[in-house]
């Protein structure tokens, strides 16, 4: 018996986690490679701040840390041609930034989700991510390991409707205080999601982008089910586009008012188209961990939201030992493809 795909995770990750410049022990990490998270390898750092990763597919990875106090970042990585071992230090901050979540009646808000993102990060937007911590029985919470920048903080409490804070300018070494930030009852949207012939798709994410054309939620709880029907609850009444994704469909957009009284939006998808890339170097070699990225007809980042359906995906944007990216699920149309990597100069 041959078990290949042990073979094939024959890589190994190692770094070292810093807080403040000070090695971090007892640190979460989780490497995720092109497989996917239900293959992470999970690890925590020593007295030194050091981790190992074994059993890494070699190609591209991310490494995912959480430290104390709710410190997180992702950095992305890739193994070198033929090679199986990879090096990938991480550097948290000495930034801290608290606050308090209430109610309408001021009442304390336990627990709620507060997630601290880069503004300026144009990575994935797990990448974006920067701290993640809950909210005390006193509806306090604090987020350490920050560094100097500019920062959007998300509070998420059940049927409350989502608090987006813009423009939290932190300096580095500094604590910013948010104050309290109250939370009002959201509405919902509900609807359904069929194919071209009619026929209910499950499995598809729901998501939704602001006026400024911002999404609403880093990671989508709201998924259809076998009837293809969907609730989308807890959200701020006012104007969105709705947006439908799912595997081998073509994202479907469009416009709706959301009222105090909610509102229902339905969905058409048809397939979708792929796209790939291959990326060489001004000798014609492949370059690999090269993360593609898309921009549509209107200059517009095409972007795909996290959800329960595709938490699993690999990420097929970054390329291979060959060069090579698979960009799934597009619709039809004209897009601009850059291809960004650290050290070369982004075509």
């Amino acid at each position: 018996t041959v078990d290949f795909d042990a073979l094939a995770a024959s890589g190994t990750v190692t770094g070292i986690v810093r807080l403040a410049g000070k090695p971090l022990a007892g640190a979460s990490v989780k490497v995720i490679d092109d497989r996917g998270v239900g293959q992470q390898v999970a690890t925590t750092t020593d007295a030194e701040g050091r981790y190992e990763a074994a059993g890494v597919q070699p190609g591209s990875f991310q490494v995912h840390v959480d430290g104390e106090g709710g410190a997180s970042t992702v950095k992305f990585g890739n193994f070198g041609p033929s090679e199986t071992s990879a090096t990938r230090d991480v550097d948290l901050g000495s930034g801290i930034m608290k606050g308090m979540v209430v109610n309408e009646d001021g009442k304390p808000l336990s627990p709620a989700w507060v997630t601290i993102e880069d503004a300026s990060e144009e990575e994935g937007s797990w990448a974006r991510v920067k701290a993640q911590t809950t909210t005390k029985s006193d509806g306090t919470f604090i987020a350490t390991g920050l560094t100097a920048g500019r920062y959007q903080v998300r509070v998420n409490q059940g049927s409350y409707a989502q608090q987006m804070l813009d423009n939290n300018t932190l300096a580095d070494g500094a604590t910013l205080d948010l104050g309290r930030i109250t939370m009002r009852r959201g509405t919902s949207l509900a609807g359904r999601v069929v194919d071209d012939t009619g026929a209910p798709i499950e499995d598809v994410t729901i998501s939704l982008k602001d006026t400024q054309g911002r999404p609403v939620m880093l990671f989508s709880m709201s998924t259809t089910g076998s009837d293809g029907r969907y609730t989308l609850q807890g959200v701020q009444p006012g104007n969105y586009v709705v947006r439908f994704q799912a595997k081998g469909y073509a994202p479907d957009e469009k416009p709706i008012e959301l009222g105090e009284a909610g509102a229902t939006a339905n969905g058409t998808l048809t397939r979708g188209g792929e796209l790939r890339v291959v990326v060489k170097d001004d000798g014609g070699y492949p370059v690999a961990g090269a993360r593609i990225s898309l921009l549509d007809s209107a200059g517009q980042p095409v972007t795909k939201t996290m959800s329960l359906a595709n938490l699993t995906d690999g990420d097929r944007s970054r390329t291979n030992d060959q060069g090579l990216a698979e960009i799934p699920d597009l619709a039809s149309g004209t897009y601009a493809v850059r291809a960004p990597l650290a050290g070369s100069t982004a075509a």
